[in-house]
Parts: structure tokens; sequence; C-alpha cells
């Protein structure tokens, strides 16, 4: 007689939220009167999403030296998958 076994229809799953790494090349320099681009607001990271830079593209900058903040990242939200039947 073979022995039957019940296999759940769902299962429950965690999934962990995960910190996105973003990296951002230090820029060359510019000259006073130039207006900040994406050649310098060119931050990359390891999730899809949205950078936010302040300053922004096309503002220009005092002379002297100055220091970009590191920029917000909105991560692009994912489409998760229907469940499948086991």
């Amino acid at each position: 007689m073979a022995r039957s076994s019940h296999v759940p229809d769902t299962v429950t799953l965690t999934v962990a939220k995960a910190m996105p790494v973003i990296t951002w090349p230090k820029p060359s320099d510019i000259t006073y009167g130039t207006a900040l681009s994406a050649s310098q607001l060119n931050a990359l990271a390891s999730v899809e999403g949205r950078f936010t830079y302040a300053p922004a593209v096309g503002d220009v900058l005092p002379a002297g030296v100055q220091t970009l903040t590191q920029p917000s990242h909105q991560p692009t939200a994912l489409t998760l998958p229907r469940p499948m039947p086991l």
C-alpha cells in the first residue's frame, strides 16, 4: 500500500529588504559658470531607481572648492511574479 503525503498549496517566504550599493566616481573639475550636468551627477546603484541631486543638473556653483553631497536614491518598485502552484 502506497503512502500518500500532502504537499501544501502555498508556502511562506520572507524577503528581506536589501540596501542598494551606491557608487559615485569623483567628477572632473569644472570651470566657474559651467552648469552641473550628467557628467558630474552620474552616480550608479546596484538596483534600478531614480537619483535626486542637490545641487541639481543645471545649477551653477560658486567659484572655489565645492562639496557635492551623496544623492538620494529611490529604488524603482519591483513587480514580483504571481504565486505559482506547486
